[in-house]
């Protein structure tokens, strides 16, 4: 986590916590086109369902008036207009409970339905009134929604409550009892803040958003060292005096310096770093000062680009001496050209700007020998008998990255270790295998040892590979697949994988506003979830790379629905699992809006599209469309983990899942 790294700015900051939470913003994305088949078959189902209306009883004409408004919302869904998702997830839901709601609706018209607790049958005063009721909502529900607007979910939410306001009604007097919200407040508790304290919310909300992109991994790390620094100060600054007016030239400050390190790092990522370096510094340069917060461009890039200090010396606890002469090279090579740079020039040129663009390409290149000599302790340590040829490699790398034919030959690799090494000297997950649970092994067919013993054998040949200069070798292929093994165990182990609790998940996240899906939509993902897990843990140990492959492309799209359905039904379960489901709890959902405090309500447009897409795979699968249901799967696996990262206070904003949906759909044509 980002303020681990700064203990000062992580002290005052959870302090605030429950304040900056209660005052984060979210931004839904706007509302794409969208052409769901799924809903053309929802809408043509309701039309088909349709009775006679000739001297039909008041039921009949009331279910009719519900089936013309699903195909309203369904229409209105496939526009993918601002609260298409809204209208499309009332579609869904209504249009799969629908039989159940005109069946209670017939008995409760003639009568013939239990009241209250315990049960007793319907008084003449009380069919009368739901008769009106029904009449009422046959006679005006659709002209009353269609006249009413609904540009948003919200307008969309107050048109149903309207209009279903009858339904309801009747359901109330048969139940005897008001139906309760499927939105519910679900807060948590949280300690006293010091009212001194409130003062520096907005400087620590500002403050926490700016150590967010200075611990962006794809920053270089020189970058990143000026950046801490500055904000540690900052934070020590605001702590000891909040009052002080220098705080928001110092902020400022801090906010270009970000914005310059992110333009340099998209630089330094080009196809061209040289020429992308000058496009950055000359942008940078080109923006005057601001008179306002006193914020000095110029000077902020050249505590950028001309530290005084290039680099922390924390390579390996020293210069590594077979390496020493290769590296000092590489460091002279910067040493001079810094030497020769302007520090104090008050009117940078072009020939300054390209002097600074070629130091930056140095000292990624001295930043390449400070991780090289790092990796080689580390791999060394893992394989000792690869010491002296992984030496050699890197020896030749170095001398081939001093040379200006041969530097971005040798940067490639370099670069490409540092990458791999970051990846596979300790995978995430590892630890499981070292002490596992004994739920844990069974779910791997109690293979933990053997995971372990081959990721240590393989991680042993891929260090190999790398001394004889192999980088996409056996073995670096076969850890790919084991790190991403254990990426799915890692996830697993967070929830249970068994069919029977999975499903009874579905059921209770049904009840929830936010969302619907049908459960045939998820069986088969449930029941192929658990043994999956087993096939692809005896693949993995055994060294079955092709089958593992194969199981890890299914697993990845059966885990993050999972997920998703297990931390929603872990939200909820307290609040709704005695609520009724069904067609009642359809018209619950739908005829009692959500208020503004309402948990899950600044992610509702996520939710809703990521049930849409579960309805669409049934659609597809329906139709045999077997591409459909391959494209539809990657993009809920992918939706549903950035919903989870958002559920998890990474993202404040939306994930931007409904653009993703429309693009595979029109990929499969639909």
């Amino acid at each position: 986590m980002i303020l681990r790294k700064i203990p000062l700015l992580a002290t005052l900051t959870l302090a605030l916590l429950p304040t900056i939470d209660s005052m984060a913003m979210h931004q839904s994305d706007p509302r794409p086109t969208l052409t769901p088949s799924m809903l053309d078959g929802i809408a043509a189902n309701m039309r088909n369902g349709m009775r006679p209306e000739r001297d039909a009883s008041i039921d009949v004409r009331a279910g009719n008036q519900l089936r013309q408004l699903v195909v309203e919302l369904a229409l209105q869904g496939r526009r993918g207009e601002p609260g298409s998702g809204s209208a499309a997830l009332a579609a869904i839901r209504l249009g799969h409970e629908i039989q159940e709601i005109e069946a209670w609706m017939t008995r409760a018209v003639s009568g013939n339905v239990p009241v209250g607790n315990p049960a007793s049958p319907l008084t003449e005063d009380a069919r009368l009134r739901t008769i009106r009721r029904l009449g009422v909502f046959s006679d005006v529900a659709l002209d009353e929604f269609r006249r009413r607007p609904r540009d948003s979910s919200t307008e969309i939410d107050d048109a149903l409550a309207v209009v279903l306001a009858p339904i309801r009604d009747t359901i109330e007097v048969v139940l005897d009892r008001e139906l309760q919200s499927r939105w519910p407040v679900i807060s948590e508790e949280s300690r006293p803040l010091d009212p001194r304290s409130t003062e520096l919310i907005p400087i620590m909300l500002r403050l926490e958003a700016l150590t967010r992109p200075a611990f962006d991994p794809r920053m270089p790390i020189r970058f990143q060292e000026v950046l801490i620094s500055r904000i540690e100060k900052a934070a020590e600054a605001i702590t000891l005096d909040a009052d002080d007016e220098n705080h928001e030239s110092r902020l400022a400050g801090l906010e270009r310096m970000i914005r310059i390190s992110d333009d340099l790092t998209r630089a330094e990522h080009s196809s061209d770093p040289f020429e992308s370096y000058v496009e950055a510094i000359s942008k940078a340069i080109a923006e005057r000062p601001n008179p306002r917060t006193g914020v000095d461009p110029t000077a902020e890039l050249a505590a950028l680009l001309l530290p005084t200090e290039l680099l922390s010396q924390s390579s390996a606890s020293m210069t590594l001496n077979e390496l020493r002469t290769h590296r000092r090279r590489i460091r002279n090579q910067y040493d001079q050209k810094r030497g020769a740079v302007d520090s104090g020039i008050s009117v940078p040129d072009r020939r300054w700007v390209e002097q600074v663009a070629e130091l930056q390409l140095l000292a990624r290149d001295v930043q390449r020998t400070h991780t090289a000599e790092r990796i080689i302790v580390e791999l060394g340590a893992v394989n000792p008998t690869a010491r002296p040829a992984m030496l050699t490699r890197i020896r030749t790398w170095f001398r081939l990255l001093a040379s200006s034919r041969t530097q971005a030959q040798a940067a490639a690799a370099l670069d490409r270790l540092d990458l791999d090494a970051a990846r596979f000297l300790v995978i995430p997950g590892e630890d499981l295998l070292d002490s596992p649970t004994e739920a844990f092994n069974r779910r791997i067919a109690g293979r933990a040892s053997d995971l372990a013993t081959r990721i240590q054998l393989v991680r042993r040949g891929w260090i190999e590979e790398i001394s004889q200069g192999l980088l996409d070798g056996p073995s670096q292929l076969e850890l790919k697949r084991l790190s991403r093994l254990l990426a799915v165990l890692v996830q697993v182990n967070e929830f249970s994988p068994e069919p029977g609790r999975l499903m009874k998940s579905i059921k209770i996240c049904n009840r929830w506003g936010g969302w619907f899906i049908d459960a045939d939509s998820i069986a088969w993902s449930a029941r192929a979830l658990a043994p999956g897990l087993l096939v692809a843990a005896d693949a993995a140990a055994d060294g079955q790379g092709e089958r593992l492959e194969r199981d890890l492309d299914r697993l990845e799209h059966l885990v993050p629905p999972a997920r998703l359905l297990t931390r929603l039904a872990d939200v909820v379960e307290d609040s709704l699992s005695d609520l009724p489901a069904g067609g009642i709890g359809a018209i619950a959902t739908l005829a009692t809006p959500p208020g503004p405090d309402a948990w899950g309500i600044d992610h509702r447009d996520s939710f809703a599209s990521i049930s849409r897409g579960f309805a669409e795979i049934s659609a597809a699968r329906r139709r045999d469309d077997d591409t459909g249901v391959e494209l539809l799967s990657a993009w809920i696996a992918d939706a549903c983990d950035d919903l989870l990262t958002e559920l998890d206070g990474s993202d404040s904003g939306s994930s931007g899942t409904d653009a993703r949906l429309e693009s595979e759909l029109k990929e499969q044509g639909t």
